[in-house]
């Protein structure tokens, strides 16, 4: 995540929970996790401190930290990278929440590559199991739904993007 302003380790991690976070998150994240993992990202030069804030109390204030061009590099690189099995869905999803507000160029190439990926995965897909393997066929008619339930799931997520762009969301 690339926020668009300096944020305080407090705040990173909020955003951080909230965008990806909690019970019902994607990555189910939670604030205190993400907020000891501040200091790694400094120490790995991904983010660094760009100024102070006041603190409600009479404490000295609290720094305010913002990416670095390493920081921003890994982040694209990581946008773009590509989309692997076994949890492609979440490293999906996470990549899209990632996206910047209105990014629409990046959001379907995630969705493209989420997609190539599947495709790719059908080409390889086994024959009909043989009949005396009960469990082997039921396994295999539930990957190949699997994959045609995750094909649909990118054309109509094209479609949301696609109809944002132009301003025809239902949900504006």
């Amino acid at each position: 995540m690339l926020a668009p302003e300096p944020l305080t380790r407090y705040a990173v991690a909020k955003a951080v929970e909230q965008r990806y976070g909690g019970d019902d998150g994607i990555l189910r994240t939670k604030r205190q996790h993400a907020y000891d993992l501040v200091p790694a990202l400094e120490a790995n030069g991904l983010i660094r401190v760009v100024g102070t804030a006041p603190t409600r109390t009479s404490r000295e204030p609290t720094s305010l930290f913002g990416a670095t061009q390493a920081g921003v590099h890994d982040w694209r690189a990581w946008l773009s990278s590509p989309i692997a099995m076994p949890d492609a869905m979440t490293g999906a999803l996470a990549r899209l929440y990632a996206v910047r507000q209105g990014d629409f160029a990046t959001m379907l190439g995630i969705i493209d590559r989420y997609e190539a990926m599947l495709r790719l995965m059908v080409q390889r897909a086994e024959d009909p199991v043989a009949p005396d393997h009960i469990v082997e066929r039921i396994r295999s008619v539930w990957s190949r739904r699997e994959l045609v339930a995750q094909l649909q799931w990118c054309q109509h997520s094209r479609e949301i993007v696609t109809d944002a762009m132009a301003g025809t969301s239902p949900w504006r």
